[in-house]
């Protein structure tokens, strides 16, 4: 019931977010990654605050690893 409930939430937020990042930023591969990166990162709290779903250190990894290719490519 909660992944019903989630659902448009999850695909209105996500399709705000892309729009507004193809508006704002430099170029579309900057945009393209952005939104990219943020949508699996949200993908995985959701797995982690709603299925309870452990961490592990290769995820905290990847999200660092995101972030420091967002920053590379937005400067």
């Amino acid at each position: 019931m909660m992944v019903l409930l989630m659902t448009p939430a999850t695909i209105i937020g996500t399709q705000y977010g892309f729009g507004n990042s193809f508006k704002l930023a430099p170029s579309f591969f900057a945009a393209w990654f952005a939104g990219s990166a943020l949508s699996a990162i949200a993908g995985l709290l959701c797995s982690v605050f709603i299925f309870h779903e452990p961490i592990e250190m290769v995820n905290i990894l990847g999200i660092f690893l995101i972030l420091v290719g967002g920053l590379l490519i937005i400067r």
